[in-house]
């Protein structure tokens, strides 16, 4: 894992074959698929499968939904795109702007400000696309 070229940031935020504590938290498992999906996905693709629904995001393609002419990563998705300012002002605030500090989750309530955050953004952006 610490070789792969697949993901270089899930070194970043991983326990490294400690076991993930998220993983074992009292809650839906829809949470916890869709978060581990979000924490191994590729830098240049993310596919997230919620509720027998596959939403695909191209991270080599400009983002489609802002007007910031950047590539639709998840860092521009999670910190950038004005688009999900107000999921990102209500869910993600409180932590820090950089994928170490959130994708390392310690609580139950940072797994589902996550979530909740993830799963409306996967809304407004179909929404935005027609999809």
């Amino acid at each position: 894992m610490l070789a792969s070229r697949y993901n270089d940031s899930f070194r970043l935020y991983s326990q490294m074959g400690l076991g993930e504590e998220y993983i074992g938290f009292r809650t839906s498992i829809a949470k916890v698929r869709v978060v581990c999906q979000l924490r191994l996905s590729h830098k240049c693709k993310v596919t997230v499968y919620y509720r027998n629904t596959a939403h695909s995001i191209d991270g080599s393609v400009r983002c489609s939904v802002c007007n910031l002419d950047q590539l639709e990563t998840l860092s521009h998705i999670f910190f950038r795109c004005p688009q999900y300012n107000p999921l990102r002002n209500h869910y993600l605030k409180k932590y820090s702007a950089n994928f170490q500090d959130l994708f390392s989750i310690g609580d139950i309530n940072k797994l589902n400000d996550i979530f909740y955050f993830t799963i409306g953004m996967l809304k407004l952006r179909s929404f935005c696309l027609n999809e």
